[in-house]
């Protein structure tokens, strides 16, 4: 270690040393907070702590489940940091998807690490749906709340929202390729809109799980209770964001592509 050829550059100390440094800490302190505030309960046996055969032994001094989660959460920021590492001053020029979640490698490893480590069983439903709808009625339910001085403006929201999506389908992809093991699912917006009880149905089918008519039942009272447009339509427009159609889709290129949305 040599203190100062890090503070020699602060582009690389800040975008190698630090961040790099920061996605393992993230990760650690993910399993360490779930362990102890979520599994635990806050309660540790304290002699065991200091016991070589006590309860935290586990498998000869390592716990398996908290190593595959630090190793799954660090994986996916590992090539950005091989690219801020390998470029003068760690910053990187056009960065790509995974150069913008080693930018985030705290956040992302802690989170990701916290929610493998908790539900290591976990089955995710991920509902895709044309990003050009989904993008802009959000930002249409953001802007009924109203805009503020000091707040976004309609034309910030809309590029805010465009970015942040875009960032969001980047790391679920990121994740998804760190555990291809984990099982998740994936269902047409429009498909679940059509026919919401069949599309669980078929899902608790693809799970090999029990499918009731009690369960049914109580699926289509919930839609009766509820239908569509009960509280009046949604309307909105991307051009009241300052965006169009055509600019989301090109945004989203890459999702729309790996789920066919046409």
């Amino acid at each position: 270690m040599m203190p100062w050829r890090l503070y020699a550059d602060a582009a690389a100390y800040i975008f190698t040393w630090l961040l790099g440094y920061s996605s393992l800490m993230g990760a650690l302190g993910g399993i360490l907070i779930v362990d102890y505030w979520v599994i635990r309960r806050r309660h540790l046996l304290v002699d065991d702590l200091f016991r070589t055969d006590g309860a935290y032994r586990y498998w000869h001094g390592v716990n398996p489940r908290a190593l595959i989660a630090l190793v799954l959460a660090v994986l996916p920021v590992v090539p950005g940091f091989v690219r801020a590492a390998t470029t003068p001053g760690g910053l990187v020029a056009n960065p790509g998807p995974l150069d913008t979640v080693y930018t985030y490698a705290w956040f992302f490893t802690f989170g990701l690490s916290a929610l493998f480590a908790e539900f290591p069983d976990a089955v995710f439903v991920h509902i895709y749906r044309d990003p050009a709808d989904t993008i802009v009625s959000g930002c249409s339910l953001i802007g009924s709340m109203g805009f503020g001085p000091g707040g976004f403006t309609a034309q910030e929201l809309g590029a805010h929202r465009l970015r942040i999506w875009s960032l969001a389908a980047d790391r679920m992809e990121s994740a998804r390729a760190a555990a291809p093991e984990r099982t998740i699912i994936d269902v047409s917006y429009r498909r679940f809109i059509a026919d919401p009880v069949g599309t669980a149905r078929e899902i608790y089918a693809r799970l090999g799980r029990e499918y009731t008519p009690v369960a049914e039942a109580a699926m289509q009272q919930w839609r009766r209770d509820r239908p569509k447009d009960k509280h009046g339509a949604h309307r909105y427009a991307a051009a009241d964001f300052g965006l169009t159609a055509g600019a989301i889709r090109d945004r989203m290129a890459g999702y729309i592509e790996r789920y066919d949305i046409d």
